[in-house]
């Protein structure tokens, strides 16, 4: 847009200057201008300079709404790091927001209801593909009494007097009604069925900004060319029960042909802002303005010949606030004022009862007034009434109040992109009463600081400026002492550090407004330092310093998230025993005698889970990658994919790691292409999937399996196996996969030795082509889940998931919604599934859903999001369960809500528990929670417990925590720790399992062994049985005894004084003699103590 020519309605403003391109705009009651600044809400002075600027959002801000209490809303879109979409501004204080909060989604829009709520929409912001429309109460709080939402975005909301909303944006259902781009609800948020409803085809584009006139007639603009069977471009009046006004057809035309903003005059005039060429059929670009019945205003001349106007907001004066790109001679701005050469007509008159507020010329259109009176100053405000329209303005009759008292008439307006910012205009007519108070800066030397205030009342009013409670005057480097904005230059603690105060006065007597603090910094120097952050886990100590200089004695303060911590006045700050209450950010203000240094910002997050030392040697494979890890009972791990090396040792493609973390240099299977599945058979042997074609010096294909130590076990021969099929290992040893031959697709199970099982050779089909396992999972009774994309499996019809029995037969047991990814089963049998499903969903259209054994949904579970179909899932015996929905690995308690202990940050990918509970996670990053991680980590976790306990009839086996669920169990003992005798398979119990027992040898070694849920490996303990005590010689001799284990078992011994609370005191290596003599040197030190032995 060109700056206008003379002789037009408009000129440009050249006292007001500013490089925002804003959103959001509104006006506050003293005629201050409001803007987002991206992620921040900056007051302008008249100039268009900043007067103060608030944060608390880490998002775009869209919305801005001034309350009657003179708050301000701010909406924003979401923020998924800090889940704040909205916040409460109090204009009394000077860079901060008073409350940040959110409801989820995008804010595109805010209204303020009568009573004060503040209603707000946008896009995403419901579950589905619902859009809610929300109400406020006048603090945070979301009104659960309103119910109200769209199909799609919406862009605008517009009050009408009598309190009913109208909606326009991007829908096609509001309240789940056909209604089409515009709609009305009533004022609890129910449907308006009285306003004409748009069915599909009513509307062929979206309706972004709404507009009602003092008729009641509602002008919309968009990008639209068809409304209700007529032809309209992108701009059109609709009569007060949502027909078209078929007297107005007023349109724009040309590149974009989009209408972002109207703006309304009091003489009916409406300015048009936007992307087009053409306005009404005369050449306008861009800006524009109308008369009332939509002919081309020619007085009006706007041109913005590059980009795009964002929006056209009327100021209480008349002038016209445009954010567009506008050509100056002084160069291109993005904001700028025009001054309006028809003026606005804008007084408040006081006859008898009676209270009129006329308005008219360039004033903007308000949809609704109020008028109040206050008898001491305007600290505080007696409502009187809602305005009624008149001809030329509003009224109020039959008003009772002092005639020496102050009256204020207030008017509502929208303003901004898509009018969805509101605006107040006042005016205020009695005694004088402060509309603004001046707010503190903390500065320092040598900045230039403007104070600001406002008063209204009967004009004219003067104003006088005070510091510490005396007149100041202006001179060299102070101007605007009795005016609205006091300017102060170049200042310095000696002249102009103080409190600022301004007495304002009219015909009726003077009011003097709250003190604002003006702080000169003469800064402390503080030692460089760059923000960081610091994660640790619950219970753990953190600390934080600071190095000061200059000249002494310095004053500490510590805070957190901007709150004083109590007793924090020291250079160092430790804090133990940290909790998830004492995450935040950590901050220090330094100060003495001559001023404050603010000091480093440290983030202090708090998680469970914090990357261990061990990926910092798995990390080590170069080149390549890691695509499978298969945790190992003593410990240590198995990893697959892509590598030449790793920890500084020659391994292709396989290497195991000991549980130290040091690669096991002795093994190196070496296979000849990249590995992708491994998997534990009860023996020990390790089945190895991939893309190879030979593996240990021997031709295998694609599946093959190891000893222990690495060598090929040559009793083990099978076919070739497709490198991307699923591999399982059933608890006898058998092995489930698929086999792809001649274009078609099996579900096939092989004898531990890869000899074929005939008991189950199942087709896979999916319509007329062949189908895909992706998942097979064997659960309790010898059942299997199978998971893939088909229609039909071993001749039966299943969509996705289905059960095979034991035997190898298909089960009967069927869902009846489509099912991806993977899944896990809970220890009370019911299955964690993703479930799929557009229509119900929207997009992403995945859930995590839990199935009760019988196949039916748990009604008790809260789905789960996901943003991908396949998402692996690790769960631990306490029922908790370990997941990525998304972007980042979450863990969820056992009824699917999320677990505020567990924050990952950095990166997500499949995870898996290890036997001690922690987390290996792999995937695609190279930093998880501030430790660098290179595609593995493994993380620490919750502790896991599991206690094996024999007594006289019944073992039992204690399972908790962090520990990986399992789903089968066998027990066994050994008298010389190579051959096991079965007790047979656990039946479950509450935190654990249990098998009968009548007595087991002495000096025997109970085992313990239970298979993983969704994995492919099984977790063991052992317990030597029949521990022989020796008593001391004497009451000064230490205490000792004698216990057993297998030959080349190492074995823990505990000690504890309670039987609740177990101390490690001693480590025993592995041995060749499975006797150990142990003497506790410190037994004489408790009037008495326990002990038990245990496998690490």
């Amino acid at each position: 847009m060109t700056a206008p020519s003379s002789g037009c309605a408009q000129i440009l403003d050249t006292n007001f200057s500013s490089t925002l391109f804003p959103a959001a705009v509104a006006i506050h009651p003293d005629g201050r201008v409001l803007a987002d600044d991206y992620s921040l809400v900056r007051r302008l002075n008249l100039d268009g300079s900043y007067d103060a600027v608030w944060s608390g959002l880490a998002s775009i801000i869209t919305a801005l709404t001034v309350r009657p209490d003179g708050q301000i809303f701010a909406g924003a879109t979401y923020d998924p790091l800090t889940t704040r979409n909205m916040a409460i501004i109090d204009p009394g204080v000077s860079a901060n927001s008073i409350g940040a909060f959110g409801l989820g989604g995008d804010i595109y829009c805010a209204a303020l209801q009568p009573e004060g709520k503040v209603l707000a929409a946008g896009f995403g912001n419901g579950p589905g593909p619902t859009n809610l429309i929300v109400r406020l109460n006048p603090g945070t709080s979301e009104d659960p009494s309103f119910n109200a939402f769209a199909s799609f975005s919406v862009l605008n909301l517009t009050v009408q007097p009598d309190g009913k909303i109208l909606v326009g944006g991007y829908f096609g259902l509001l309240n789940g009604q056909v209604q089409q781009g515009i709609g009305r609800l009533n004022s609890d948020g129910t449907l308006d069925t009285t306003f004409t409803p748009s069915p599909v085809g009513y509307i062929n584009g979206g309706v972004k900004t709404v507009l009602l006139q003092p008729d009641g007639k509602i002008l919309i603009g968009g990008d639209f060319t068809v409304l209700g069977g007529h032809t309209r471009n992108h701009i059109a009046r609709l009569n007060p029960d949502g027909s078209v006004d078929t007297t107005f057809d007023a349109g724009v035309s040309g590149s974009g042909q989009n209408v972002n903003s109207l703006a309304l005059q009091a003489n009916g005039k409406i300015v048009v802002a936007g992307h087009f060429s053409t306005l009404a059929g005369q050449p306008c670009t861009n800006v524009g303005r109308l008369n009332p019945d939509g002919s081309f205003d020619a007085s009006f001349e706007g041109s913005a010949s590059e980009g795009w106007a964002n929006s056209a907001t009327l100021h209480p004066d008349g002038s016209i606030l445009v954010v567009a790109p506008i050509t100056t001679p002084g160069g291109q701005i993005l904001f700028a004022r025009f001054i309006n050469t028809d003026p606005a007509t804008n007084s408040l008159t006081r006859s008898g009862s009676a209270l009129t507020w006329w308005r008219g010329g360039s004033a903007p259109e308000v949809w609704r007034t109020t008028f109040e009176v206050s008898t001491n100053n305007g600290a505080s405000w007696i409502f009187l009434g809602e305005g009624t329209r008149i001809e030329g303005g509003w009224q109020l009759t039959d008003v009772s109040a002092p005639a020496n008292a102050t009256v204020r008439a207030r008017g509502y307006y929208s303003s901004g992109r898509f009018n969805g910012s509101s605006s107040t205009d006042e005016k205020v007519i009695g005694p004088p009463v402060i509309v603004s108070h001046p707010i503190s800066h903390f500065v320092n030397a040598g900045d230039s600081v403007h104070f600001f205030g406002a008063a209204g009342g009967t004009e004219p009013i003067s104003y006088q400026w005070r510091r510490n409670g005396t007149n100041i005057i202006d001179s060299s480097g102070i101007s605007g002492t009795q005016m609205q904005s006091l300017a102060l230059s170049n200042v310095f603690a000696g002249r102009d550090q103080g409190e600022y105060s301004f007495v304002a006065s009219n015909s009726f007597g003077s009011v003097t407004s709250r003190v604002a603090n003006l702080s000169i910094l003469e800064p402390v120097v503080l030692l460089p330092y760059s923000e960081k952050t610091q994660w640790k886990r619950p219970g753990e100590t953190v600390t934080f310093s600071v190095t000061a200089f200059g000249t002494p004695p310095f004053h500490y303060q510590w805070t957190r998230n901007g709150t004083n911590l109590v007793g924090a006045n020291e250079s160092v700050l430790v804090l133990t025993n940290l909790q998830l209450s004492d995450a935040g950010t950590y901050s220090v203000v330094v100060s003495n005698d001559y001023g404050e240094g603010y000091g480093p910002v440290d983030i202090l997050r708090i998680s469970v889970a914090i990357p261990d030392s061990l990926a910092t040697i798995t990390n080590d494979f170069d080149p390549g990658y890691v695509s499978c890890i298969l945790p190992l009972p003593d410990g240590g791990l198995l990893v697959g994919g892509s590598f030449v090396s790793m920890g500084g040792h020659g391994c292709t493609n396989l290497a195991r790691i000991n549980v130290d973390g040091t690669v096991d240099a002795s093994f190196n299977p070496a296979p000849a292409g990249f590995v992708d599945k491994l998997a534990l058979q009860p023996d020990g042997k390790i089945l190895v999937k991939g893309y190879f074609d030979s593996i240990a010096g021997a031709a295998r294909t694609n599946l093959a399996r190891l000893n222990p130590d690495g060598t090929l076990d040559p009793t083990f021969v099978t076919g070739a196996a497709e490198p991307s099929d699923p591999l399982a290992v059933q608890p006898d040893g058998k092995i489930l996969l698929t086999r792809y031959d001649a274009w078609t697709n099996y579900l096939i199970r092989l004898h531990p030795d890869g000899t074929p099982d005939p008991t189950l050779m199942a087709l896979v089909v999916d319509g007329e082509t062949p189908g895909n396992v992706f998942t097979i999972v064997p659960i309790e009774d010898g059942k299997i889940l199978v998971g893939g994309t088909f229609t039909e499996i071993a001749g039966q019809p299943r969509t996705n998931l289905a059960r095979f029995n034991a035997d190898g037969t298909l089960d009967s047991w069927s869902v009846d919604f489509l099912v991806t990814g993977s899944f896990a089963v809970q220890r009370d049998g019911k299955i964690l599934i993703t479930r799929e499903d557009y229509e119900l969903f929207g997009y992403p259209p995945w859930r995590l859903v839990r199935l009760n054994p019988d196949g039916s949904l748990d009604p008790g579970f809260t789905p789960v999001l996901c943003e991908h179909s396949y998402t692996k899932l690790a769960v631990q015996s306490d029922g908790k369960f370990i997941m990525a929905p998304g972007l980042a690995l979450k863990r969820f308690n056992p009824d699917g809500s999320e677990d505020p202990t567990f924050v990952v940050v950095g990166g997500s990918g499949q995870a898996q528990l290890a036997a001690d509970g922690k987390v290996l996670l792999l995937g695609i990053f190279n930093n998880i929670n501030g430790v660098p991680r290179l595609g593995f980590a493994r993380l620490s976790n919750d502790p896991a417990t599991h206690l094996l306990e024999p007594g006289d009839s019944m073992i039992t086996w204690l399972r908790g925590g962090s520990s990986p669920e399992v789903w089968h169990t066998v027990f066994d003992y050994s008298v010389d720790g190579h051959t096991w005798i079965p007790l047979g398979e656990g039946t479950r119990i509450d935190g654990g399992w249990q098998v009968s027992s009548h007595g087991l040898p002495a000096h025997s070694t109970l085992r313990a062994r239970g298979f993983v849920s969704g994995g492919n490996w099984f977790v063991e303990d052992f317990l030597p049985v029949g521990m022989t005590l020796f008593p001391a010689n004497s009451g000064s001799q230490p205490f000792g005894f004698l216990t057993r284990a297998a030959p080349g078992q190492p074995f823990v011994i505990e000690a504890s004084t309670d039987l609740v609370n177990w101390i490690p005191i001693h480590t025993n290596p592995p041995a060749a003699t499975n006797l150990i003599h142990y003497v506790d040197p410190e037994s004489g030190v408790f009037p008495q103590r326990f002990y038990r032995a245990h496998a690490p």
